[in-house]
């Protein structure tokens, strides 16, 4: 072999070596998901790993604002073929901690069900709304889509859907200017289940979004 061969050899084993593949940007821990059934304690048990960051920060919060919404959210999942828990991690976008960030924050943290129909929303918004949705929340604004419309949901389709009007108000079965107050929630209209107001919160996030 020749010194000019042996020199490029060399050069060859050391450049990948040397070279790497370091991803850049922030990482995101892999959680191992269970096959667990969705019930409470294991989606408390799941997403307070999967959002551990999000917990330290005060950004997220594991909450469900209201009695029964727990169950009412789990439903939906359910009606959207999600009844394990690795299931509702696979519908968990990679990014979605760099991508959806703005739905968390101090001032209002997000909470489980805010955080479970942004997921859903993201996954298939039209099975989501055509099955799962069954009027449990409305929504005031395209502000109060924060992780969803970064994934692509834009203001006419919330319109369509009938989960916000065309023209801002939230509408109702009958029509009627402001149908339920709030968002994503439980029978106050809130859109995380909780409070008696539920919705917009001077930015547009009634979710913490």
């Amino acid at each position: 072999m020749s010194i000019f061969r042996a020199l490029l050899l060399s050069l060859a084993l050391v450049v990948p070596a040397c070279g790497g593949s370091h991803a850049a940007g922030p990482t995101v821990a892999v959680v191992k998901a269970p096959t667990d059934p969705i019930a409470l304690a294991s989606v408390n048990a799941y997403l307070s790993q999967r959002f551990s960051a999000q917990l330290a920060a005060k950004t997220f919060a594991i909450d469900y604002g209201s009695a029964e919404t727990d169950q009412e959210v789990f439903g939906e999942l359910a009606a959207m073929g999600i009844t394990r828990i690795d299931q509702l991690a696979a519908i968990i976008p990679a990014d979605f901690d760099t991508r959806a960030a703005g739905a968390f924050t101090t001032e209002d943290p997000q909470n489980v069900p805010g955080v479970l129909r942004d997921l859903m929303m993201i996954h298939d918004a039209p099975r989501y709304f055509k099955d799962a949705w069954k009027q449990h929340w409305m929504a005031s604004s395209e502000k109060d889509f924060t992780a969803a419309i970064a994934y692509g949901l834009d203001y006419a389709s919330l319109a369509q859907y009938g989960v916000i009007s065309g023209d801002g108000e939230v509408g109702g079965d009958d029509g009627e200017e402001g149908g339920v107050e709030g968002g994503m929630g439980g029978d106050d209209g809130n859109p995380c289940g909780g409070g008696d107001e539920g919705g917009d919160d001077g930015e547009g996030n009634p979710c913490g979004e």
